[in-house]
């Protein structure tokens, strides 16, 4: 099989936007939006859109960003989707004994949608 055959026909999609003379760069971001925010009906209450492991495996796969940050501050994630990056190292911080101040941009407001209602003044802040 090659390896055109064994892609995602969504990314194949994605691959002739940006292809030929006059790539279609305008097409190919709503194209990208699209498929970031095609989480089925079901997996809307899932913290991490399109998650495909267990909360724990998840975690050990990105709690090693707190050894970059050596004390309080800020943190910014560009891309942070539903905002789970942003609470978790807020906690993470919080548990070594650091005030973090999450902030967050997403260009899908699909998916900051999936962020919690803003239940408190210390909600990490998103931005469209």
């Amino acid at each position: 099989m090659d390896e055109a055959a064994a892609r995602d026909p969504a990314l194949l999609e994605l691959d002739r936007l940006l292809s030929g003379p006059e790539p279609d760069e305008g097409a190919w971001y709503a194209a990208v939006r699209r498929l970031l925010e095609r989480v089925p009906g079901e997996r809307r209450s899932v913290r991490a859109p399109g998650m495909r492991t267990d909360a724990a495996r998840w975690a050990r796969g990105r709690r090693p960003i707190m050894s970059a940050l050596d004390r309080g501050g800020t943190f910014l994630d560009v891309g942070c989707a539903n905002g789970l990056l942003m609470e978790s190292v807020r906690a993470w911080g919080a548990e070594a004994g650091r005030e973090i101040e999450p902030y967050g941009l997403d260009f899908s407001a699909g998916l900051v949608d999936l962020a919690p209602a803003p239940a408190t003044v210390d909600r990490p802040h998103l931005s469209r």
